[in-house]
């Protein structure tokens, strides 16, 4: 991104695009870290912080709470969100089954499509939270 990030921000003006960015992060420093250097290459647009509580709950991101980026990002008006945690037995299914979300809540035992069902409406939540 570092080489091609000044690119981008050039060409959303022409194109009469808005860049609105759904930044994934987990509980480790490195993702913080490479959220500042995306920051730092690409300028425009919105993003957004997920917290992916696959890796734990909210409490668990201590290190993204207490971070500069955090601010920053938040007072050029992105948010931070959480993505729902799935279970792993359904995860697992999806994976290793090779099934779409939409196969998935037609084919899977009842437990895991209401699982399933669950994380769906929970995740469409977020996007609604960020404005989609």
């Amino acid at each position: 991104m570092a080489k091609n990030g000044t690119n981008l921000d050039l060409a959303l003006p022409e194109l009469k695009r808005q860049l609105v960015v759904f930044w994934v992060i987990n509980t480790q420093r490195d993702s913080i870290e490479l959220l500042k250097d995306f920051r730092a290459s690409v300028t425009a647009g919105i993003v957004h912080v997920v917290r992916n509580l696959f890796f734990g709950s909210p409490s668990s991101f201590g290190l993204f709470e207490q971070s500069k980026i955090k601010k920053e990002i938040e007072s050029a008006g992105g948010r931070t969100l959480n993505f729902p945690d799935l279970a792993k037995r359904v995860a697992d299914d999806l994976y290793t089954k090779r099934l779409s979300i939409t196969r998935a809540a037609a084919e899977l035992p009842i437990g895991n499509r209401v699982e399933l069902l669950r994380w769906r409406q929970l995740a469409h939540a977020m996007f609604r939270e960020a404005g989609l």
